[in-house]
């Protein structure tokens, strides 16, 4: 996220010393891209030339496995409910007619399927033996099926033409026990997870437990589920393992436009676990030779069904050293305020959605020859844009052993409030919709290893739009053989499509190498008329190096297959080299070496 200062100030130049000269204004900011800082930034203008405009967010891919959970629940043995009055009258006689079955309570399983059970059973006198192998099986039915602490109980009736009440319990949590073994606060698992009256069924319950244990703030889970004080409850008793709430990547490659400097690090860290109620702290921090970012994100549990609100700031500082406009001493400012609130829907091992809202408030701001104010950007007012905007969307994740599915959809308002910046001539201003939709897939092909992945992203939009909320096609996260942001339009697409076959692997230090080639292709359109190229595709390979979970390492070449007129070559970028790698600490073996 990325926004600009107020109108009238001054900036430190960042990178080398220059003398001020310019044309059009450039932000970027950083954005969470697979676990990294990728920059993602907002001219104000003339944004193919600089090659900076905020790129979407990815959905992160799911794992493939899911994990087992090492403290399985271990599970009470069924209590067989007292004996029913109506087979203990039948016991001393020939026993009872019973043609017809009548049952109360069950909602879990239905009637129709309680009735199969039972049809063996009908059209017969049943003695008290036969009466306790039909509430056996239909309790049997229950528990076949997770639901151990449900069953079936025969009350105290009277048999009037051939009608059998049979009474099912369903077996629901009472009470929820939990403990931790450090700063982390029982209430961190909500009723959003678990919740006392739910019904009691063991897959529902092991497929929330494993989702639980995905969570970077729990190392493992250890269950029991317990008879309840009364008949037909249990209880839920989880010791949760803490894992380390601290954690921090570092970052380094040429993912960024060569105009503000295509090699940068990053460096992110953060808290899970700040007070102790699940609460989480990031700050993170970008440099290349033309681009100086930072960002700090809080966010809270405000509910006990899992519902967040987090506040995020970011700042980024730029100037262009790379191109025709090198010596203009092009110089932006961006800044940005949002807020945010998501809700979890569905929550497990292998499925998880969840819906947000966001408000945000950017603002950038073009500086020319590094003194003035440039207002050079469609819609800008003496340089400076300003744009507020709503955000909602949804987010969809599933998975098995085999394969994996991410869906997200983002619709996007700009309001005219809080100093947006309007022009009412049918250029570019900050009334605008835009929807953007991703999605991407993977899945296991053979039992060697091999994966597929495929990824398409897309943007469509009712009006111009600024630069702040344009699509961006190219680089290493879009389209590889084209430089970073070769092409910033109103409507965008992306897809493509990897294959990564592992060439070397080390299961006891958990190595790996993999080649990836691949086929990219994407395009993109203004509102009006669009000027120059639409279209981009390419076809590389790639090497992808795995020391998990301390190193990740990739290297892509691609062969852009639909050259660009006048490109520039100066750049790795442009003889379609992409590379970044990162390092991410593993503080359990880091402790262990300290000892």
């Amino acid at each position: 996220m990325t926004m600009g200062t107020g109108r009238g100030a001054t900036r430190r130049p960042v990178g080398r010393a220059r003398r001020s000269t310019g044309r059009f204004g450039a932000v970027v900011c950083p954005i969470l891209l697979g676990g990294l800082l990728a920059a993602i930034d907002a001219p104000p203008a003339a944004a193919q030339s600089a090659g900076l405009l905020a790129a979407p967010e990815r959905p992160p891919l799911p794992d493939f496995a899911v994990p087992e959970s090492p403290g399985r629940p271990v599970l009470p043995p069924l209590e067989g409910p007292t004996a029913p009055d109506a087979a203990s009258a039948a016991a001393a006689g020939e026993g009872l007619q019973i043609d017809r079955i009548v049952f109360e309570g069950n909602r879990a399983l239905d009637t129709r399927t309680l009735a199969d059970v039972a049809a063996p059973f009908l059209g017969r006198p049943l003695r008290a033996g036969e009466l306790a192998a039909l509430r056996d099986a239909l309790t049997r039915a229950y528990v076949e099926r997770g639901y151990v602490s449900s069953g079936a109980r025969l009350p105290e009736q009277q048999i009037v033409d051939g009608t059998l009440r049979v009474e099912i319990v369903e077996g629901r949590l009472g009470r929820i026990d939990v403990t931790t073994d450090g700063r982390l606060r029982p209430s961190f698992v909500d009723r959003g997870l678990f919740r006392r009256g739910q019904l009691v069924s063991v897959p529902q319950i092991e497929d929330r437990l494993r989702g639980l244990e995905q969570d970077p703030r729990v190392d493992a889970v250890v269950a029991r589920l317990l008879a309840g004080e009364r008949a037909g409850e249990a209880t839920l008793d989880l010791a949760l393992v803490e894992a380390r709430a601290y954690w921090l990547e570092a970052a380094f490659g040429n993912t960024t436009p060569p105009t503000v400097g295509a090699l940068g690090g990053d460096f992110r860290a953060g808290h899970r676990n700040v007070l102790g109620f699940s609460d989480a702290l990031e700050v993170g921090y970008r440099r290349t030779e033309g681009l100086e970012s930072f960002l700090v994100g809080y966010d809270v549990p405000i509910s006990p069904f899992g519902t967040r609100l987090g506040f995020r700031f970011s700042n980024a500082e730029s100037e262009v050293v790379d191109g025709p406009l090198e010596d203009a001493d092009i110089q932006s400012r961006s800044r940005t305020f949002a807020f945010e609130l998501s809700q979890p829907l569905v929550r497990g091992a292998r499925q998880n959605a969840s819906l947000f809202l966001r408000a945000e408030h950017r603002r950038a701001k073009a500086f020319l020859f590094g003194t003035g104010e440039a207002a050079l950007a469609e819609g800008s007012e003496e340089g400076e844009t300003t744009v507020a905007v709503l955000r909602a969307g949804g987010e969809w994740a599933w998975r098995d052993a085999r394969q994996a599915l991410a869906l997200r959809t983002t619709l996007s308002v700009g309001l005219d409030t809080l100093g947006a910046t309007m022009d009412g001539e049918g250029a570019a201003d900050a009334e605008f919709v835009t929807g953007l939709f991703q999605a991407q897939w993977a899945a296991r092909l053979t039992d060697w290893n091999l994966q597929a992945v495929a990824r398409l992203d897309g943007q469509v939009a009712d009006s111009r739009l600024f630069g702040l909320e344009r699509f961006a096609v190219g680089g290493y996260s879009t389209v590889r053989g084209y430089r970073e942001n070769q092409l910033v339009r109103d409507h965008g697409v992306v897809g493509s499509l990897e294959l990564r076959v592992p060439i070397w692997r080390d299961p006891g230090r958990d190595l790996e190498i993999a080649l990836a080639p691949f086929v990219d292709a994407g395009g993109g359109w203004n509102a009006s008329r669009t000027r120059g190229q639409t279209t981009l595709a390419s076809a590389g390979i790639g090497l992808r190096a795995d020391w998990r979970p301390w190193i990740a390492a990739r290297l892509y070449w691609g062969q852009a297959l639909l050259p660009v007129r006048n490109a520039p070559d100066d750049d790795p970028q442009d003889a379609g080299i992409h590379f970044l790698l990162t390092f991410r600490p593993d503080w359990d073996t880091v402790a262990g070496w300290l000892r």
